[in-house]
């Protein structure tokens, strides 16, 4: 459902992927191949979604850039006026899919509860965690996601953040750079 393949798009979709994509790497097949001790989960923006709702998954780390919280859109939601905002800002998010931003909307609504944000990622305590924010508007998400990881035993998430815009345009290779050497530092 993005771009030219099949399949219809759904947010519920691309947590399974990401589920599938890790269950491929943990396959025996791929162990001469792959540690998968020290699989390390990372996503930007809905991404970003897909690791926190992985939370529960047996893996090294997590890396979130600029998450998108779903769940916490439901609350917006339940109001003619918040329905026609989140379906106006679920508009440009869907752009790339073959899916309408009206049943975005409804899946997020139908949703919310499983995609409680502070719940999925209190799941992810006990593992290192680097969470990297811009100036886009999703950080008081990710500082939902730091403090759900430290309310639950930690540890305390390192922190970054950059001065620029959501798709990180003008500070890629600093956005590179933080997570090569965050990653090189913690899992030496």
């Amino acid at each position: 459902g993005v771009g030219c393949a099949p399949g219809q798009f759904s947010f519920v979709n691309t947590i399974e992927d990401a589920r599938a994509a890790l269950t491929w790497l943990r396959h025996p097949s791929n162990a001469d191949k792959v540690d998968a001790s020290r699989l390390v989960v990372l996503g930007h923006s809905m991404g970003g979604f897909d690791t926190v709702m992985l939370g529960d998954e047996p893996v090294a780390g997590f890396v979130v850039i600029s998450a998108a919280d779903l769940g916490g859109m439901a609350a917006t939601l339940d109001t003619p006026t918040g329905m026609a905002e989140a379906i106006m800002a679920l508009t440009d998010d869907a752009r790339f899919t073959n899916a309408a931003p009206t049943a975005l909307a409804d899946e997020v609504l139908a949703n919310a509860q499983a995609w409680d944000w502070r719940t999925n990622a209190a799941k992810m305590a006990g593992r290192p965690t680097l969470i990297i924010s811009s100036e886009d508007g999703n950080e008081p998400a990710d500082q939902a996601v730091a403090d759900a990881i430290e309310a639950a035993g930690g540890p305390k998430p390192a922190r970054v953040r950059f001065p620029t815009d959501h798709s990180y345009n003008d500070h890629r290779i600093a956005l590179q750079a933080a997570v090569v050497d965050w990653l090189q530092a913690t899992f030496r």
